[in-house]
């Protein structure tokens, strides 16, 4: 009978131990109710992304950006020449309204400039394919490739592919040692033609 008294009052110690640090607390250590009442704000205006219908509709919009500018670029190889002369403001037959020749319209000129001429060239292609594997992981919870690994040789490609055209499509001017592309800039684009020339 004496070790049980003693264990139960053992166990009333720690019971009035546990609850004397609530009552001691300081109130302004406690969290403003301002502060709980934004972050569930906050956290409820962000519950739409974790619904399955947003992420479903988000990665299909996802793969149609990247199927539209895998058209327009592929697209622009055959045509840019023509349609850079119009995006320039330069029409080449004053009697004709200009018309661009890209499957995409002007819209898909103007982004596949900016991808391919503006940009990484042949290898800004790489863009939309990455775009289109983000999309069918986002929509459809499949991996078609080992995301992190074809990311990193994606990204190695795009910064390699364009030096590696320049370097077999160039040569310097005999006259003044200025460095010539002898292919369409539209391959190489910006990116490769300012790292040749520098």
């Amino acid at each position: 009978l004496k070790i049980g008294k003693f264990y139960m009052a053992k166990k009333r110690n720690k019971a009035q131990s546990s609850t004397e640090p609530k009552k001691n607390r300081v109130k302004g250590s406690e969290p403003a109710p301002s502060k709980k009442k934004a972050k569930s704000k906050m956290l409820e205006k962000l519950k739409f992304i974790r619904d399955e219908r947003f992420r479903k509709i988000f990665g299909i919009v996802l793969l149609i950006i990247a199927v539209f500018l895998s058209i327009s670029g592929i697209s622009f190889l055959f045509t840019g020449a023509h349609d850079l002369h119009i995006l320039a403001g330069e029409v080449l037959d004053l009697e004709e309204t200009p018309r661009f020749k890209n499957v995409a319209g002007r819209l898909g000129a103007s982004s596949a400039k900016a991808l391919m001429h503006d940009g990484f060239g042949l290898a800004g292609l790489i863009i939309p394919f990455l775009i289109f594997l983000i999309g069918v992981r986002i929509a459809f919870k499949k991996t078609l490739l080992p995301f992190a690994k074809t990311f990193r040789i994606s990204l190695f490609s795009l910064l390699f592919i364009p030096l590696l055209i320049a370097f077999f499509f160039h040569h310097s001017h005999a006259d003044n040692g200025q460095i010539i592309l002898s292919c369409n800039d539209n391959l190489v684009g910006a990116f490769g033609v300012s790292i040749t020339r520098w």
